[in-house]
């Protein structure tokens, strides 16, 4: 799955607040803006705490 895919994947299952705040970030990443908005940051670590939790489960073998 591509990188692309995943952030669909997980963008999808967000409520519509949730996504107008991934909206707002990747709006202020392309606009060249390399700080992470203090409303994101929540969001942001959940996001990569369940992503290391898929990647732990796929090394330890588990679905």
């Amino acid at each position: 799955m591509t990188i692309e895919e995943k952030v669909l994947e997980i963008l999808r299952r967000l409520p519509p607040e949730k996504q107008k705040e991934v909206l707002k970030f990747v709006e202020s990443l392309h606009a060249g803006s390399d700080r992470v908005p203090q409303s994101m940051k929540p969001l942001l670590e959940e996001v990569m705490k369940k992503r290391a939790e898929r990647t732990q489960a796929k090394e330890s073998g588990d679905p």
